[in-house]
């Protein structure tokens, strides 16, 4: 955030970030109810990384020509859509994995023993 900004202009801002997470989160939950209050923080980290990111597509011009003249430099580059699928893939993984920790403690406390299948199917198919 710009640090020559009204306070209006900000608080206006976070509003519409409010928002636009909220309806993120809530279309999230929708389609992979297993991420429960995990759904939020997976919605902020993908921003958060999408935006991050963002800033290296495309790469500037002198860093294709430092990994062109240093190949090793580039070992670790990846394109945007890769890096992104990366970022999401393991993020949601790691939403799933705790979402299903505290799920087998409740049910551990409340005696219950379901498993859900889709939890288990949702983390182990690829991102599209």
């Amino acid at each position: 955030m710009e640090h020559n900004v009204s306070v209006e202009t900000i608080k206006r801002h976070k509003r519409s970030s409010l928002g636009r997470l909220a309806t993120m989160t809530e279309l999230l939950r929708h389609h992979v109810p297993e991420l429960g209050d995990g759904a939020q923080m997976f919605c902020l980290m993908s921003l958060l990384s999408a935006g991050a990111a963002s800033a290296y597509a495309p790469p500037p011009p002198s860093l294709l020509a430092a990994y062109k003249d240093e190949p090793a430099l580039g070992a670790l580059h990846m394109e945007l859509r890769d890096a992104l699928r990366a970022s999401f893939t393991s993020t949601l993984l790691g939403a799933l994995s705790r979402a299903n920790r505290a799920s087998a403690s409740q049910r551990l406390i409340c005696g219950d023993q379901h498993q859900s299948p889709r939890a288990v199917k949702t983390a182990t198919e690829p991102f599209p």
